[in-house]
């Protein structure tokens, strides 16, 4: 069986996410799964920049994690940044789950440090999350997009673990004696992945063992049909989109459902950057619009709005109103 550190090499070789020697930050929250990540690459000749985000969520338990990880870091003279963040008063003000708030939290700040030192930042994702996640996204209802899971890099975000399974993190931890801290919001039933966790992922290991790695592999091959599929939505959007500030205009040309959602996909994408939240219904709704009269309208999470017009269908879009209190 191959050991942490090649699995972890392999997979920087086989996505080309980092050249060899290349500084990177990684985001450690002082969990095992970051505690190895960031042992590891630095074991691996990667020079490592270590950045903590205190979410101002945990209390004591959440200091304690900010202490815990600049010890860590200063008892081996890894580079370290603290930065804190107020996510419950963004989840307040901008209405999102407090889980939410704090991975948008984590990651602005993670790329603005990334941005300052035109580095890459490495999360410690693993093949266990991602098999969860892909989970996650087939009960909403997603695509192609969706089914493919995490990618390897997404913009300047690495995932060197994404091919390791969780068991080699916990039993590497264990023989590099790599102490961790734990986050007890890990064991509260109130966030769905950790419900996922807990309380299905069992059972389909106990059905199949190698459950993880199996959904993994599935999305590999989803993330490849999705690039190829993209490609296709790509040319045509081009041939086809009108786009003007807030606005996209997609013809009501006879199609079927998949293309009419690539393309849905990609007008959402355009005017904001992502599709989260939005779900095979809606999409459904979208696509009812194509075969509805003028005037028919959908709203859809994060202040978009699709409209059927004479003979097209109007995207528009009204960003939400950002609020943010830092402590």
């Amino acid at each position: 069986m191959m050991d942490l550190l090649e699995l972890v090499q392999n997979t920087i070789r086989a996505y080309r996410l980092l050249e060899p020697g290349e500084a990177v930050i990684v985001g450690f929250s002082g969990g095992v799964d970051s505690a190895v990540l960031l042992t590891a690459l630095e074991k691996l000749g990667y020079p490592v920049h270590a950045v903590h985000v205190e979410h101002g969520i945990r209390g004591e338990e959440s200091l304690r994690d900010a202490s815990f990880s600049e010890n860590f870091c200063r008892e081996r003279s890894i580079p370290f940044t603290l930065l804190r963040c107020d996510a419950p008063a963004v989840a307040k003000a901008q209405k999102l789950s407090l889980e939410d708030a704090a991975r948008q939290e984590r990651y602005r700040l993670l790329g603005e440090t990334a941005a300052s030192e035109q580095k890459k930042i490495a999360v410690a994702h693993h093949l266990d999350d991602q098999a969860e996640t892909v989970l996650m996204h087939l009960l909403r209802g997603s695509g192609l997009a969706g089914l493919g899971g995490m990618y390897p890099q997404s913009g300047n975000i690495i995932r060197p673990l994404l091919d390791t399974p969780r068991d080699a993190i916990i039993r590497y931890a264990e023989e590099q004696q790599i102490p961790y801290c734990t986050d007890s919001s890990n064991d509260d039933l109130a966030f769905t992945r950790n419900r996922l966790r807990q309380t299905v992922m069992p059972h389909l290991i106990a059905f199949r063992p190698d459950a993880c790695e199996r959904i993994a592999d599935c999305a590999r091959i989803l993330r490849a049909w999705q690039t190829h599929e993209d490609v296709m939505t790509a040319s045509l959007f081009d041939q086809i989109a009108a786009v003007s500030g807030n606005k996209v205009i997609l013809p009501c040309l006879p199609m079927d459902p998949p293309m009419i959602y690539a393309l849905s996909k990609k007008a959402i994408e355009t005017l904001r950057r992502d599709t989260k939240d939005i779900t095979g219904a809606h999409f459904r709704a979208i696509a009812a619009l194509w075969s509805n009269t003028s005037g028919s309208e959908t709203a859809l999470p994060g202040g978009v709005r699709v409209r059927r017009s004479f003979q097209s269908i109007e995207f528009f879009y009204e960003a939400p109103a950002r609020a943010y209190s830092y402590s």
